[in-house]
């Protein structure tokens, strides 16, 4: 078998808090397709504790 080549997503923890929330249809169907992607180990999940904003004074 050949070597399988996973991507990765890299997720902070507001897209996290967005999608876990539910309140947005379309959010909540890419999140869930993207986590059982993950479990499925098709792609890697990398989250982020914290992302900075830039160019807000």
């Amino acid at each position: 078998m050949g070597k399988r080549n996973v991507g990765t997503i890299i997720l902070d923890t507001n897209i996290i808090t967005r999608y876990l929330i539910g309140d947005v249809e379309w959010q909540l169907a890419e999140a869930k397709a993207m986590f059982r992607d993950a479990e499925k180990g098709e792609v890697k999940l990398l989250i982020l504790r914290f992302v900075g904003y830039v160019g807000l004074v």
